[in-house]
């Protein structure tokens, strides 16, 4: 990779202080391969916890955004500050445990590749695969699976979308696809974000020579309200944006008629009912946005 290239690793905080702090701590520590510039954005927090986290770390660029502006709305503020022409989103959760940025950095010279993701490993069960890449989304039913496994450290594997967790892209690419949608505010906004990429002929890759820790949902949590608001909502958002307008059809009949129904009954025989109500409102919402 040239050695010119300047790497600006961009963070959201949402009352993460401590994690976005563990976050810096593991980055500063071990990464010395290549010049970068760290960005966090403090995405509506109760208290200002950009002043504290620059107070702690001065060298760090920090933004204030009083209101929550979700993933996408957050990460597309540091696009517009970075300076790098390497762009790595990581989120405030991981931890760098190796510094092999150098050769995990080496498939972005290649064209066509316009973003790359490292195997993503889980804290909370042995330091198993959480992520060693995605299938692609079925067309109706419009599901997918995140791979656990890898051959090779040394084979870049293909994959159909990046990880939201840690994902580097090179800025020219950026620049051709644009920045990300806000309007899924919360999940689906990185698989809509790949797909424009590779609409535009860009391939992306899971690189297993570069490993990261994620603690996994330490902001919104497993089981919660707005985990399933969003994710209910935010697939047939998907689906509005990258499916004909005759799979769309058959894509909501199918969710309307069979995926959903399940849903609520298995949620309210559980006595989850406000993830019920959550699903529900998802569902509601998503006609309002596109109709």
């Amino acid at each position: 990779m040239d050695a010119n290239n300047f790497i600006s690793v961009i963070s959201v905080n949402y009352n993460g202080y401590y994690d976005t702090c563990n976050f810096i701590d593991s980055w500063t520590t071990v990464i010395s391969s290549f010049r970068y510039e760290i960005i966090i954005i403090d995405n509506g927090s109760e208290i200002n916890e950009s002043i504290l986290i620059k107070n702690r770390y001065p060298n760090i660029i920090t933004y204030r955004s009083e209101k929550n502006l979700g993933f996408a709305g957050a990460n597309n503020i540091g696009i517009k500050l970075a300076k790098g022409n390497i762009l790595f989103f990581l989120n405030n959760d991981t931890l760098i445990i190796n510094d092999t940025l150098p050769q995990f950095l080496k498939k972005l010279n290649y064209n066509k590749v316009a973003g790359i993701s490292p195997i993503i490993l889980n804290q909370d069960k042995d330091f198993s695969i959480q992520f060693a890449g995605y299938t692609e989304l079925s067309e109706i039913t419009l599901r997918n699976k995140a791979l656990t496994n890898f051959k090779d450290d040394n084979r870049s594997i293909k994959t159909a979308f990046l990880h939201g967790a840690a994902m580097a892209f090179k800025r020219e690419a950026i620049e051709n696809v644009g920045i990300m949608n806000e309007d899924y505010f919360l999940y689906y906004e990185e698989f809509d974000w790949c797909e424009k990429f590779k609409k535009k002929g860009y391939e992306i890759y899971v690189e297993p020579s570069f490993k990261i820790v994620h603690k996994n949902s330490g902001t919104i949590g497993l089981n919660s309200p707005i985990k399933a608001y969003y994710l209910t909502r935010n697939r047939l958002l998907f689906a509005y944006n990258n499916r004909s307008k005759y799979k769309l059809f058959f894509i909501i009949l199918y969710h309307l008629s069979i995926a959903y129904p399940y849903n609520l009954i298995r949620t309210l025989v559980y006595g989850k009912k406000e993830i019920a109500k959550a699903e529900i409102r998802g569902i509601i919402d998503y006609f309002k946005i596109t109709i």
